[in-house]
């Protein structure tokens, strides 16, 4: 039992455990850096994916909006029509007076609405431009965001060491 006793008093019995834990200290940081780095990795990549189709969200509004807005002239060109015609059938004349006005009115009301609805759709446009701008800067940050594996190894090494140096000292005093 005393030579028991003695091994488990020994101070080289604390170094070599400490020298162990050292060891896989230091490989568990290497491997947690590694980790941390693939993890990064895979989200920048993903920010990325999320910025593409924020681009290609954009683009599809912007024709939406060229779209919408030849709708709505072929509407108002279609409403002028019909109008002519019931100003015709009525025996009105459709070049002059109230009914050339109303018909202008029209043609000017469907500029406006196409106007409007194309400004609209360039605004989501901006909106989903603004939003793949904001991804690809969150992208390039989790990138930057990375740890080299052999410095977080050897810190791991230089503090596990520093603490058995610590733990030798105190004993030889």
């Amino acid at each position: 039992m005393g030579v028991l006793n003695s091994v488990f008093q020994s101070p080289y019995l604390g170094l070599g455990l400490g020298g162990v834990g050292t060891g896989i200290s230091t490989a568990a940081a290497y491997n947690d850096a590694r980790a941390q780095n693939l993890a990064n990795e895979f989200n920048a990549s993903q920010l990325q994916q999320q910025a593409q189709l924020s681009r290609i969200q954009a683009a599809n509004y912007r024709q939406l909006g060229e779209v919408e807005a030849a709708d709505t002239l072929r509407e108002y060109e279609s409403l002028r029509g019909a109008q002519r015609a019931a100003y015709g059938a009525s025996g009105v004349s459709v070049n002059a007076g109230s009914a050339a006005d109303v018909q202008a009115n029209t043609a000017a009301e469907g500029v406006y609405e196409s106007q409007k609805s194309r400004y609209s759709r360039a605004l989501d446009a901006w909106q989903k431009d603004v939003e793949a701008t904001n991804l690809e800067g969150k992208s390039g940050f989790t990138l930057a965001n990375k740890t080299n594996p052999y410095i977080s190894a050897a810190t791991a090494a230089l503090t596990g060491t520093a603490n058995m140096y610590s733990t030798y000292s105190n004993w030889k005093k």
